[in-house]
């Protein structure tokens, strides 16, 4: 007979869980579980009157280039509204450059 156990083994992994019901602390990129550091950011302008403003995402240095090239080359080229439009700020954590 088959076992049906789904075990999870992170090995020497050492993931720093949160409070119930919140993702890891690390990278902000929502394709996969990534717990690097983040050291940049993308700041994103809010458009909907109820917010209460921009939202800030923050990513390891990987995921930065790969959001913010995908935003730069994918969405801002087949929307209507300018690069200002889809971003206030981006770079490193300790220094955004601001649009």
């Amino acid at each position: 007979m088959m076992s049906t156990k789904i075990t999870l083994d992170h090995g020497d992994i050492d993931i720093d869980l949160p409070a119930e019901g919140q993702r890891p602390r690390g990278c902000d990129w929502n394709e996969s579980v990534c717990t690097d550091t983040p050291t940049h950011t993308i700041v994103v302008p809010d458009h909907d009157e109820d917010a209460s403003g921009p939202h800030a995402s923050t990513y390891c240095a990987r995921h930065y280039a790969v959001s913010l090239a995908e935003l730069l080359t994918l969405h801002v080229q087949q929307c209507s509204g300018g690069v200002r439009e889809h971003l206030s700020a981006y770079g490193e954590i300790s220094a955004p450059r601001w649009l």
